[in-house]
């Protein structure tokens, strides 16, 4: 593969030889959307949103949409689970879980802000994996404030 951009859910690579050079497979924030999947964690307060987490890795923390100190130090406290930890990848990572706030500056802010999981990325070979000036990526994404305007 030469400049190749291949970006999805789910992408599978499966050669005798795998040579890529200037190419991008991306699986980022393809995973489940906020509120799912199998590692999503429990709302800590009501200004907390809990981040996506790739398979097999660590969340973010939440995010918060207050100035609070004590809130926002909670908000980070709040990491979604491993899933799989060690394990092949075989779904998307979980959605992170989304925290509402019911009225702010006069407008309803209820909706889903948790950050959205990594895809799955799987690349086999029998001989070789070769990547070159290339990127691989399937990580979840940070939770959205951009509810709270």
């Amino acid at each position: 593969m030469n400049k190749a951009k291949i970006s999805a859910p789910r992408v599978g690579l499966c050669s005798n030889r795998i040579v890529a050079d200037l190419s991008d497979i991306d699986s980022n924030f393809k995973g489940c959307e906020a509120d799912n999947g199998p590692g999503n964690v429990e709302r800590r307060s009501a200004h907390c949103a809990g981040a996506g987490a790739s398979h097999s890795g660590f969340g973010g923390h939440g995010a918060s949409d207050t100035s609070d100190a004590d809130e926002v130090s909670a908000c980070k406290k709040t990491v979604a689970s491993l899933v799989d930890m060690g394990k092949e990848a075989r779904i998307e990572g979980s959605g992170g879980t989304s925290g509402d706030s019911p009225i702010v500056k006069g407008k309803s802010t209820e909706g889903r802000n948790g950050g959205s999981g990594g895809g799955v990325v799987w690349l086999a070979a029998t001989d070789t994996i070769a990547l070159e000036r290339s990127t691989v990526a399937a990580e979840g994404h940070w939770a959205r404030l951009d509810t709270y305007e």
